[in-house]
């Protein structure tokens, strides 16, 4: 069975996706990236409700084939690939809220971009008051599109006003000549992690999985079926083991020091002087 995972731009889900990999070598995640961004409108989350087909978004590399391939052996994976909706997709809030659940995960920092020889650029960071005085109307946010944050930051380089935005797509759309700065007093950006109420029981419980390691639960904690025993067994085994060995060590310790007494003269308590 396949997992597949949609991720806003600005995302990275790489750390998770290791750790699948280290911790579920047998179940293949498949990422799905989404190229349009909606801030501050409500994201009704369609990949997870559409058929999404994976094989446009993976590198060129990743699906080319031996020219003497059978292509019976392709057939398998790209059937799957582009089979169903994403299992579940890590969006900015606000998302729909009917039929899905939602995990918050973390707050991105507010920042504005503005030409690189601007004058904000000058401080470490400013207000939303005094960003608001200063650009004005100017301020825009980029259109919905996969091309709208390319073309917003393209605006503001050619001294058409200013965007705000999270500091995760200030990065991912950086160019030469813009610059950025925190904004304190400005709305932060959650990122969750949403998935369907109503999925199959087998593909939920690898969902599940998937949400463990997105929120950092160990291999120990796992909830995979078979999967918890054996590294509870070693985890009690090494606790022994180490148990053993202090109390080895107190015992030594303790013969060492009687020994030590014994060795003293009776009655000579403290050391001779040097003259």
């Amino acid at each position: 069975m396949v997992l597949r995972v949609a991720f806003v731009p600005g995302v990275t889900p790489s750390k998770w996706v290791r750790i699948w990999g280290e911790r579920f070598p047998g179940e293949r995640l498949e990422l799905l990236p989404l190229d349009t961004v909606a801030l501050g409108s409500t994201d009704d989350l369609a990949v997870l409700f559409e058929a999404q087909d994976a094989r446009a978004e993976a590198p060129a590399d990743a699906t080319a084939q031996p020219a003497d391939a059978e292509p019976a052996d392709a057939e398998p994976a790209e059937t799957e690939s582009a089979s169903g909706p994403a299992d579940v997709v890590i969006a900015r809030l606000p998302v729909r809220t009917e039929g899905v659940h939602a995990i918050p995960l973390y707050e991105e920092l507010p920042v504005v971009v503005v030409p690189a020889d601007h004058e904000i650029t000058a401080v470490d960071e400013i207000a939303l008051d005094e960003l608001e005085a200063m650009i004005g109307e100017r301020m825009h946010a980029p259109a919905a599109t996969p091309t709208g944050g390319p073309d917003a930051i393209a605006l503001v380089a050619a001294g058409v006003g200013a965007v705000l935005l999270p500091k995760s797509l200030a990065r991912l759309w950086a160019r030469k000549d813009v610059d950025s700065r925190p904004v304190t007093g400005a709305p932060s950006t959650t990122v969750a992690l949403v998935w369907r109420t109503d999925l199959p029981a087998e593909r939920a419980a690898l969902v599940e999985e998937f949400v463990g390691v997105v929120r950092g639960r160990t291999a120990n904690t796992s909830r995979a079926a078979g999967s918890t025993e054996p590294p509870v067994k070693q985890k009690a085994t090494a606790k022994a083991k180490a148990r053993a060995a202090e109390a080895r060590a107190a015992e030594a310790e303790a013969k060492a020091k009687a020994s030590h007494k014994k060795t003293v003269a009776p009655g000579r308590t403290r050391p001779r002087r040097a003259r």
